[in-house]
């Protein structure tokens, strides 16, 4: 509403729910109580507000004259000035329009698009950087630069590596293949942001799911730094229920009795914590990454430190490499290494001493990764830690 104060004749405006309130005056410091300009009870309120005045003024003459002849003239405690109203913040937007749940949209059509300027203008680089280099105890790797002090090329392309995975690493099936049509904030403040969006499949729009995102605020403009799958625990249970366990024994070609089981995608552990999912998912596409030396070992170092919540993501990329180039051969050893590591295990094929095309050397290597998925099901959910000494090569 709109008032005036009755000395200047200063206008102002405030909240209709302060109508009452005695406010300063902006222009002249003057006291008044708060009514709509030009109305009968403004006028009113101006003559009860001076009325008021006068009286405050003469019994504040009057106790500071006691004070002086109490206290032999010292000076008396001054009065402080009565507060302004408050006036509260207009509250945030935090369903479907909001700017961080478009934001979260934005992200959604631009891996489905490919457009990889689009996805690292939207991608948080300084928070994402800081995950990368977070330590298993919580806190940023001290011999790791922090993001800002990286040169401009640098962090360009930090991001395009980023923005690569998104568009055509793991994460693009996560994000490219769901059309948001829901969602709205969960928590907010001025640097944090989370987000729940609703999403159904663009190839089977009756299937649906939910995916939470993280963002961080970016000079007023929130950008994204974290996405994962949301499941209820009901999903969960029931996802873990429908997940085939059976294996069967087999009679290699050399004689040999194992156990073996078909291999599958393995999603994370339960128990997992969001953040390490990604984490654990960053270093396994770091360590495949052939052309950052240096990266890729302290990578693999950092799977193994992780232990048992990096199992399924090794386990995975194991049997999704093909043994079709010296490359590709260098990599399933990097993850043979790094599950050994872990275990203790070994199921009678390294690749470090295989070479490619051979039909002796796919035969072994297939029958080791049924193996490693038949133990997986049978005792790796159970496994704690590899044991002090060597297990046999079979279980």
């Amino acid at each position: 509403m709109l008032i005036q104060c009755p000395s200047c004749h200063a206008r102002a405006k405030i909240s209709d729910e302060h109508e009452g309130a005695k406010v300063r005056c902006a222009e002249c410091g003057r006291v008044y109580v708060a009514r709509v300009a030009g109305t009968k009870s403004a006028a009113k309120g101006i003559d009860n507000g001076l009325l008021i005045a006068g009286f405050v003024g003469i019994l504040i003459v009057i106790v500071i004259v006691a004070l002086v002849r109490a206290t032999g003239g010292e000076k008396p405690v001054p009065v402080a000035a009565p507060p302004a109203p408050v006036v509260k913040e207009a509250p945030r937007d935090l369903g479907w329009n909001s700017p961080a749940v478009r934001n979260v949209v934005a992200m959604h059509e631009a891996v489905f698009a490919r457009d990889r300027e689009k996805v690292k203008a939207l991608l948080h680089g300084q928070r994402i950087w800081a995950k990368e280099h977070t330590l298993p105890d919580g806190t940023f790797d001290p011999s790791a630069p922090t993001f800002l002090a990286l040169s401009l090329s640098e962090r360009e392309a930090a991001l395009e590596r980023w923005a690569g995975e998104l568009i055509e690493g793991p994460s693009r099936e996560l994000v490219a293949d769901w059309v948001p049509y829901g969602g709205q904030v969960t928590e907010i403040n001025d640097q944090e942001a989370s987000v729940r969006v609703d999403v159904k499949s663009r190839a089977n729009a009756e299937k649906t799911r939910q995916l939470d995102w993280r963002l961080a605020n970016d000079v007023g403009r929130f950008k994204v730094w974290s996405w994962q799958r949301w499941m209820t625990p009901e999903e969960a249970a029931a996802e873990e229920r429908a997940r085939p366990k059976g294996y069967e024994i087999v009679k290699r070609s050399d004689g040999r009795v194992v156990k073996e089981r078909e291999p599958e995608p393995l999603g994370h552990l339960d128990d997992t914590p969001p953040e390490l999912r990604e984490r654990i998912d960053r270093l396994v596409a770091t360590m495949l990454d052939l052309g950052l030396t240096v990266e890729s070992g302290r990578a693999q170092r950092e799977l193994i430190e992780i232990g048992k919540p990096a199992l399924p993501a090794l386990l995975t990329k194991l049997y999704e490499i093909p043994i079709d180039s010296d490359s590709n051969l260098i990599r399933c050893n990097l993850v043979d290494q790094a599950l050994r590591d872990i275990t203790g295990l070994q199921f009678g094929f390294v690749p470090g001493t295989a070479s490619y095309g051979t039909a002796a050397t796919e035969e072994l290597r297939s029958s080791s990764i049924k193996q490693w998925f038949a133990w997986w099901y049978e005792s790796g959910e159970k496994f704690t830690k590899k044991p002090e000494k060597p297990p046999p090569e079979d279980f």
